[in-house]
C-alpha cells in the first residue's frame, strides 16, 4: 500500500514540476529580484523553487504571498 502511495506521488510532484503551477512569492529578508514560487510548507520550513528550478528551503515568517497571477 505504502509503495503505490510513493509511486503516485512521486508522479504528482512531477507533473507539478512539468507543468511549473506554482504560487509566486517574494522573500522579506532578501532583495533577490528572481522570480521564486512556492511549492509546499511544512512545519517548520517552506520548499521555494526559482525559474531555473533550483530548490531552497526557507523560513515560513520570511515569505510574502503575492496577489493571484498565472505565471506564463
Amino acid at each position: 500500500l505504502l509503495a503505490h502511495t510513493e509511486k503516485s506521488a512521486k508522479a504528482t510532484a512531477l507533473q507539478e514540476l512539468h507543468t511549473f503551477d506554482f504560487k509566486q512569492i517574494n522573500l522579506k529578508s532578501t532583495d533577490n529580484k528572481s522570480d521564486l514560487f512556492l511549492i509546499e510548507c511544512g512545519s517548520n520550513l517552506c520548499a521555494v523553487i526559482d525559474r531555473d528550478r533550483k530548490v531552497t528551503l526557507q523560513d515560513p515568517k520570511n515569505i510574502v504571498f503575492l496577489p493571484n497571477k498565472k505565471v506564463p
